[in-house]
């Protein structure tokens, strides 16, 4: 049985279109978590000082 060289290009685009796909969500997934954590780190330093001036 002879592959299809079209058929397996196809599927390889097709593997690696996903593959991209699933990079660029956790880069942006990374992205909302560091900012998220940056935001709590920060809230927590203005409670922390906020405490210190009473």
């Amino acid at each position: 049985m002879e592959l299809d060289k079209d058929k397996v290009i196809e599927k390889l685009i097709q593997q690696n279109a996903t593959q991209s796909l699933a990079i660029v969500q956790l880069q942006i997934l990374t992205e909302q978590y560091e900012q998220h954590f940056a935001a709590q780190i920060q809230q927590e330093n203005q409670t922390a000082e906020q405490a210190e001036e009473k």
